[in-house]
């Protein structure tokens, strides 16, 4: 029981100090000529859900490191 309590502690002490993330695009319109005229955008191009995705992503990434974390400044600080 004790070394579960130290490594709870040793745990809560540590620090996020540096993110790296890859991703993906968004839904993206097909360029397959099996179907023309699927999508309301070019070929290739972010679809309104791939619009979505991208925002949903943003949103959830300044929850977590902006404001859970605070790796970054809430307002824009170009230093």
């Amino acid at each position: 029981m004790s070394l579960l309590g130290l490594v709870s502690l040793s745990l809560a002490a540590d620090k996020l100090g540096f993110v790296f993330e890859l991703n993906r695009h968004g839904a993206r319109a097909s360029d397959s000529e099996d179907e023309p005229g699927r999508f309301k955008v070019p070929e290739g191009m972010l679809t309104a859900q791939g619009m979505r995705q991208r925002f949903l992503l943003g949103k959830y990434n300044r929850e977590k490191y902006i404001e859970e974390y605070e790796l970054l400044d809430s307002k824009y600080n170009p230093s």
